[in-house]
């Protein structure tokens, strides 16, 4: 699926008494290319989540458009912009907030299938964490008994049962150890190299984003700018 954002801008209104507005995202235009990987930097506050949330069909934009295969997302009658977003799906930086604390890992996984009538069995459950290498035992836990890594994976793995096109991951090493970061990265170019989904990176760390990504960019001011790759 070919993804492209035109114009895509963004403002948020705060105050009860005096009205303040603050533009966080400014005409952004950016093209998903099928089977490649695009980070995106910027310092805390920069925009980087409403920008993720945006290209992930989550969160309407002020203005522009967000294309999917030619389609207009916003535009697009709610069966079809449920079929298009199912095909853009988020990861956050805090993976507890995908998860129901009261629901085993099992029954987390499989709630997304129920969107087509599906209710997966308990190899495919155990064929979709192989994937992402954890143990099938973890989907008798909840999430308060899985370590950041695990729970991360976890959430990744949640995204992809959805099959998409584009994954948009936010900060996803943030709150990780080192070790375990490498682990989380050396899994997405797996997972990319295997399945040719074009991955999405927003990151604070331009280090990160420079040796992961193909195509790098740098958020400031609520623009876009093109980094020179390494």
């Amino acid at each position: 699926m070919h993804v492209d954002a035109r114009g895509i801008s963004k403002t948020y209104r705060t105050g009860w008494i005096v009205r303040r507005h603050r533009q966080v995202i400014d005409g952004i235009d950016l093209d998903f290319s099928p089977g490649r990987r695009i980070g995106i930097a910027g310092q805390s506050g920069a925009g980087k989540t409403t920008l993720g949330l945006i290209l992930a069909g989550i969160l309407r934009p002020d203005q522009g458009h967000l294309r999917c295969d030619g389609i207009d997302l916003w535009s697009a009658n709610r069966r079809v912009r449920r079929r298009l977003g199912q095909r853009l799906q988020m990861v956050f930086q805090h993976p507890e907030s995908t998860f129901d604390p009261r629901w085993t890992m099992a029954r987390s996984l499989a709630e997304p299938f129920q969107l087509s009538g599906r209710v997966p069995s308990a190899q495919d459950l155990s064929q979709m964490l192989a994937a992402v290498e954890l143990a099938p035992a973890l989907l008798a836990r909840r999430p308060g008994e899985l370590s950041g890594g695990e729970l991360q994976r976890m959430a990744i793995t949640r995204a992809l049962a959805m099959a998409p096109a584009v994954l948009i991951l936010d900060e996803p090493t943030a709150m990780l150890d080192v070790l375990t970061q490498a682990q989380v990265i050396r899994l997405l170019e797996k997972i990319q190299g295997n399945t040719g989904i074009t991955i999405v990176l927003i990151s604070h760390d331009p280090a990160l984003v420079k040796y992961f990504c193909h195509r790098v960019y740098r958020l400031a001011a609520g623009r876009l700018n093109r980094q020179r790759n390494a």
